[in-house]
Order: structure tokens, then sequence, then C-alpha cells
């Protein structure tokens, strides 16, 4: 690569971090979560400090004190981390972030994999930076998703099939297989998508037989399972999976919601590449000889990711967090046929002065984010009243609230993550939770005295009378 170009591509790469760091560590950095990630963090933080088992994960005494709702790797993992660190609130935030910089990683190395022979495999920074700017990723790392750890596996597993292809290596077959797996059990079905990148090498890129196809495909099923997650998996299957198929749980407005969800992800990516070949009047692109089978390879990956989810309405925006990879990747193939031109007629000493710009700018970015320590991103009074009710009521705690606060599930993700608080409607405790604008009721002003020396802004805290 010539000197001129090697400084353009690590120009672009600093401003892919720029945007990266942006985009991401002001709101990790900040206390508040969306309901998932907290809850999926309380039972990471609970497993670590034995409350639960990996197979039989905890949240709270009164809600899911056995956790079957997803399969439970992103919990036994994160839980090493709470392990080593505390219950420091940034623990899980240290952890989405570590995920988007290998994810980051991934991407970058299934570039440089598949076009190591071109010197396409330079622009590695191009798929990267389309990713990150997609709405639906930096909002999931921004809040502890399972799909973050997901699209972990997905890429490694995506990167040693690529690896067995090109280098005709049965052994990284079974390393595929293996982050395969792992990917079943951190959010069931979707993880085996993978299953099918030999499939699809074979219908575009053909250089492998259909026998050997059939072989290697064969190879991807050969992972193991522990005896001792059977339970886990088919309580998985009879509390969340099938229940999804008959649209018994949780349902999006209409059946095709992810794909309007998808077009709309997916708008910054196509508005990128719509104004890259415009600039270039479309039809020097077509001059080129671009390898339309590439993109057609990656873009099918990205699809075996996002069109299953129509088989049940139960769909979410983040459900299409692992395809989105494969979509910039492939959007990043046709941009970079234009790219390859300019970069070859511009001047080399104009980008070292933005280089070093780029690099001040680099740092002061990284200043700025971690200024945000302290602050709140969301539910900030509930997130104070939280605190200063945990400062003074004993960690593993029960408290009776009425009915409404029962289905507050917000209110309970934060209270077993922050202290392991348990919320009960059903039955009397030693505390009683209730909001400022209710009135409570005759028993609990006879039985119950208000608690005035904890500040609160939302809620008012009641304590038993000794009697």
């Amino acid at each position: 690569m010539k000197p001129q170009i090697n400084i353009i591509h690590k120009t672009f790469w600093i401003i892919t971090l720029i945007v990266f760091i942006i985009l991401l560590v002001p709101s990790l950095v900040q206390d508040g979560m969306f309901l998932d990630g907290v809850t999926y963090s309380a039972i990471s933080k609970n497993l670590a400090n034995n409350n639960g088992t990996i197979w039989k994960p905890f949240y709270t005494k009164t809600l899911y004190p056995e956790f079957f709702e997803h399969p439970p790797l992103f919990f036994f993992i994160q839980s090493i981390f709470f392990k080593i660190l505390g219950n420091s609130l940034y623990v899980e935030r240290l952890f989405s972030l570590i995920t988007a910089i290998i994810s980051l990683l991934g991407i970058k190395l299934i570039w440089e994999l598949f076009f190591n022979k071109s010197n396409l495999k330079y622009y590695s920074w191009m798929p990267v930076f389309l990713w990150i700017i997609t709405p639906i990723i930096f909002w999931s790392y921004k809040n502890n998703m399972l799909e973050n750890l997901l699209t972990v596996f997905i890429l490694f597993s995506v990167i040693f099939s690529l690896k067995a292809l090109i280098q005709n290596k049965i052994f990284y077959l079974l390393l595929s297989g293996l982050f395969i797996l792992f990917a079943f059990l951190t959010k069931g079905f979707v993880g085996l998508f993978p299953l099918v990148i030999i499939i699809i090498y074979w219908i575009t890129i053909n250089k492998i037989s259909f026998s050997k196809t059939i072989l290697y495909t064969g190879i991807l099923l050969l992972f193991p399972i522990e005896p001792k997650s059977l339970n886990n998996i088919t309580q998985y299957f009879n509390i969340q999976l099938i229940p999804s198929i008959k649209n018994n749980r949780e349902l999006a407005d209409y059946r095709f919601y992810i794909l309007v969800r998808l077009l709309n992800e997916l708008i910054p990516i196509v508005i990128i590449t719509l104004v890259i070949t415009l600039i270039n009047k479309f039809h020097n692109i077509l001059k080129r000889k671009i390898e339309f089978k590439n993109i057609l390879f990656f873009i099918l990956i990205a699809f075996s990711a996002s069109i299953p989810l129509l088989i049940t309405q139960k769909q979410n925006g983040y459900y299409l967090v692992p395809s989105i990879p494969f979509f910039s990747i492939s959007f990043s193939i046709l941009i970079v046929q234009y790219l390859q031109d300019y970069f070859a007629n511009i001047e080399s000493k104009r980008f070292i002065i933005i280089k070093k710009f780029f690099i001040l700018l680099f740092f002061f970015t990284i200043i700025f984010s971690f200024s945000f320590i302290g602050k709140y991103s969301r539910d900030k009074e509930m997130l104070k009243d939280i605190y200063s009710i945990s400062n003074q009521i004993p960690q593993g705690t029960v408290i009776s609230v009425p009915q409404k606060l029962c289905y507050d599930w917000t209110l309970i993700a934060y209270f077993s993550r922050i202290n392991n608080i348990s919320l009960d409607c059903s039955s009397k405790q030693k505390y009683y939770l209730i909001k400022k604008d209710f009135v409570p009721e005759e028993l609990i002003t006879k039985e119950y005295k208000e608690i005035k020396n904890i500040k609160l802004t939302k809620f008012k805290i009641y304590k038993q009378n000794q009697n």
C-alpha cells in the first residue's frame, strides 16, 4: 500500500473510532438503562453473588426466582465481570463496551479475511463505520442487550467458517460450530443462522462442491450439549419459544413490523451509499468490475439473520442487531469501488494535517465522554428514590406494594439490580412502598408508619408498627 493511502486509511480509522466513542461512551457512563438491560444485569449480579445457578438463574424472590426466559450463557459470562469487579453500576456498562469493541474487531477481521488478496482489505474501517452509525446498534450497546454478546459469537462463527472455506481446514469448522453453540446458549434459535453460511457460500461464491458443502455444514452441527443444560433449554422452549411462535407473548403491532424497522435502521447506510454513488455519477461505478457475488454473499447472510424473525409476531427492533454487521459489509463493498479511485488521486499532505487534527479530537472526545460520569440518561427520579431506600433497607428485603406496582417492571428491575430487593403485592412485609399520588388504604395507616427521614420524590416508604 502506498504511504499516502496508508495515511488516509489511518485517518478514517481515527474518525470511525471517534464516532464509536461519541455514540457509546457518554451514555454508558451514565446511570439509567432500558428495562431488559437492567433485568439482565440484575440476574448476572445475583449469579455472581451466589443467588441462583447457571442453569437456574435467579431474578427476584417474588418474580422469576428461576429465570428461564432466555438461555443462561449471557448471565454466566457477565456474572464473571461482577465477581471480579464488584457490584458497581459500571460493570455491565464495561461489559457492553467490551462486546462492542470485540464486535468491531470481528467485522474488521471478516472484511480483511474475505478481501485478503485485494486492495479492498485496507477499507475495513468502512463497514465498521456503517455498522456503528446504525441507530439500533448504538442503542443496543448502551443498554446491555443479549444481542451484544450474541453478535460477538455470530461474528466469530462466521470468521472461522470463512477460514475453513478459504484455507480448506476442517478444524476451523469445529471452532465455528462451538461459537454457534455459544450463540444458541445466549439467545436460543436466533443464534443458529450461521449454520447456513456454507450453503450461501456455495450458492454465491461457488468455489466448493455440493458434496463438500453438505459435509462442512454437517460438521458445524457437531457441537456438544451439556446434560445439565437440558432442563434449562426445555424450560426456555416451553416458557418463551413455543408461546412466541404461537403469538401468545408480547406482540408487534403488525406481522411485517421487523421488515419496516429494518428499512428504517438502514436509512443512514443507504443515504451514505446513495450520496457517494451520485457524486460518482453512477455510470463511473458501473465501469468498474464490481463483484456482485460478494455483495450477494453478505446480503444473504444478513437476511438469514433477519427474515426468519417473521416466523413469530413477537418482534423487536433490537432483534436485528446480529444482522447489521453483514448489511454494513455488503453496502461497503459497493461504496469502496468509488473510494479506491478517489483515494488514488488525493493529495497525502492534506490528510497528514487532517490526521493530526483528528488525533487531537480523539483524545478530546474521550475526555468529553467521561465528563458524563455520575449523570443520568433516564429514570433519574426513580433511581434516586431507589438508592435512598436501598441505603436504609437491608439487602435482599422483600417490600410490600399495591397491585399496580407489581407490574412496574422497570421499578422491579432497578430494585433487584441495586440492592436485590423484591416487590410483593400478595402478602404483608415489614416495609410497604407506594407512589406519592397513591392514597394509602386504611390498613396501611393502621399497621404501618411512614419513614420520614428518607427523602423521596416519587414514592413513600412505610414500616410496620412495632408492637
